[in-house]
């Protein structure tokens, strides 16, 4: 496991941000977490980019160690970090988002320019069909754990698993509720997946060309949350990327 980073917490009334590194290096990455997660769940890949990359990551409302409302649209996501994040942290940024942060990353992208997109695990728009967010407790707790999404300690305790769940509902609702931007983008994207992904299914991917000039699809080893066990060349692809986007290859 690479070495952690220094670390800066920041609140912003209902949301906050965690930013690693020192902010010195020439790229910088701006985050948005999936379904249920939170800016420490980049804190592993932030470690394994190093101090060449400075990495900016959000705690939706009620993420976190947050007791604000959970928001359910990736709209009124996109608003709230428009408006709330400092202009600086926009500046000369690649955004990444992960799943259902992929959705408020392309959104926020038709509103701010980013250098480039990076989206990981993203299911296209016209790729989705069960409605999770309307599942029983029961039903909810099994696809989680079968998408690889629950972290062991929540697994094991019914009691925090039910702490989560609202989060969980408001994050899937806004995930299943949104539609693509009519703002068409130029901006260069590179789409990364897992190859035994059974929400987000690896021949799907390409199929954001519909939306974005995606000039590249990477694939890695595992499931939906491929980027935890395969953090090192999840970071090693992010960093060729960030080097340099338009020579990274094509789909």
């Amino acid at each position: 496991m690479p070495s952690p980073l220094a670390q800066r917490y920041v609140a912003r009334g209902s949301f906050s941000y965690r930013v690693y590194g020192q902010g010195h290096g020439p790229h910088r990455l701006l985050g948005f977490p999936p379904v249920g997660g939170h800016s420490l769940s980049f804190r592993n890949l932030a470690a394994a980019l190093g101090p060449s990359v400075e990495v900016i990551a959000v705690d939706p409302p009620g993420h976190g160690f947050l007791s604000s409302t959970p928001l359910e649209s990736v709209e009124a996501l996109v608003e709230l970090y428009q408006q709330g994040l400092p202009p600086e942290v926009f500046k000369g940024a690649t955004f990444f988002g992960y799943s259902l942060g992929a959705f408020v990353a392309h959104h926020l992208a038709t509103r701010i320019r980013p250098k480039s997109l990076i989206l990981g695990a993203p299911l296209p728009y016209h790729r989705r069909a069960r409605v999770y967010s309307q599942l029983s407790s029961p039903d909810l707790f099994a696809a989680l754990v079968e998408l690889g999404g629950l972290a062991p300690a929540i697994r094991a305790t019914p009691e925090l698993y039910a702490h989560f769940e609202p989060v969980l509902r408001a994050d899937f609702l806004a995930f299943e509720q949104c539609s693509p931007p009519k703002v068409a983008l130029t901006t260069s994207t590179l789409v990364m997946g897992g190859r035994e992904d059974r929400l987000c299914l690896p021949e799907a991917l390409p199929e954001w060309g519909r939306y974005l000039p995606v000039e590249s699809v990477a694939m890695f080893p595992g499931g939906h949350f491929f980027w935890e066990p395969e953090v090192e060349a999840v970071a090693a692809t992010v960093r060729a990327w960030l080097e340099a986007p338009a020579h990274f290859g094509s789909v």
